[in-house]
Formats: C-alpha cells, sequence, structure tokens
C-alpha cells in the first residue's frame, strides 16, 4: 500500500518535470526562465563529469532511467523537429566553445559578445558534453543529421 503510493507519486512526478523540460525546449516563450534553454541543457551536459550522481546523464533505476534519456523520449515523440532542432542547438553550443580551445584542456576564449555564450570549465568536459548528448541513440542520428556534422569535400577551402 503505502510505499507502492509514493512509487506512483514518484514517478508522476517524474513524468510531469521531464514534460515541463521537453515544452521549455520546444516552445520556450511559455517559460520566464525558457528562452535559453538549449543553452540550459548544453551546461547541465557539461556537468556530467564533475559530479556524475547529479548528472541528467545518470540511469539512477538501470539501463535508460536517465532524465535526459527520458526527455530526449519525451522530445521525439511529441515533435521529431523540434527534437532534432534542441540536438542542433546543444551540439552548436558545445562545439562553438570547444572552437575556442586550443587543446582540450584549455578553456574556452573569454566571451566576446553576448550572442556567444561560453560554456565549460575546458575543453576536456566540452568533449565530454559531446559524449553524454550521444548517450541516446535518437540524439545521436539526429546529430549526424546536422549539417556541421558532415566533413566538407577534401578540395574544398573548407577542409584545409
Amino acid at each position: 500500500g503505502g510505499e507502492e503510493d509514493l512509487l506512483d507519486i514518484l514517478e508522476e512526478i517524474r513524468k510531469q518535470v521531464v514534460s515541463y523540460a521537453a515544452s521549455s525546449l520546444m516552445v520556450p516563450d511559455l517559460f520566464e526562465l525558457g528562452n535559453d534553454s538549449t543553452l540550459q541543457l548544453a551546461k547541465c551536459l557539461c556537468t556530467t563529469t564533475t559530479n556524475p550522481t547529479n548528472s541528467i546523464t545518470f540511469d539512477v533505476l538501470g539501463k535508460n532511467t536517465s532524465f535526459y534519456y527520458n526527455l530526449c523520449e519525451e522530445l521525439h515523440s511529441q515533435d521529431v523537429d523540434s527534437f532534432q532542432k534542441v540536438i542542433t542547438e546543444v551540439a552548436k553550443y558545445l562545439t562553438d566553445s570547444l572552437s575556442k580551445c586550443d587543446t582540450i584542456l584549455d578553456e574556452p576564449a573569454a566571451i566576446t559578445d553576448s550572442n556567444t555564450a561560453t560554456i565549460g570549465d575546458n575543453g576536456l568536459f566540452l568533449v565530454s558534453a559531446l559524449r553524454e548528448l550521444c548517450t541516446h541513440k535518437k540524439a545521436t542520428a539526429a546529430l549526424a543529421n546536422t549539417p556541421r556534422f558532415h566533413l566538407p569535400p577534401a578540395d574544398s577551402p573548407e577542409a584545409s
């Protein structure tokens, strides 16, 4: 009785939190602090290496139980295009910050303008965040579909 009721309540809370997070990512204007929701997600992914127990990708109750896994499932089930957009934006934040490092041990360069957010303490955290972004297969597929993921043609100026 009592313990099962508590578990049911906890499961409902989990579903609601995941649903609100997905809504914040799909329609940021619904929430006062949602305007930079993809940046917030990128920052959360960067913290996975500093404290795994507070990580959004930590599978608390076994395989595929993390907050991030459930968030990806919710986003993908509601709107595949929004899911693709979220993954693309998060990856852009991570790769833009990583591009400001000379090595993965460097800190990203200082913020030069308000349109460029620099995240992560160093390149290693950014690389780890990209790895964590890909812990969900659908997110990995979405990342592989981004234009920035593909290498430029070998004979193009971008390749040199």
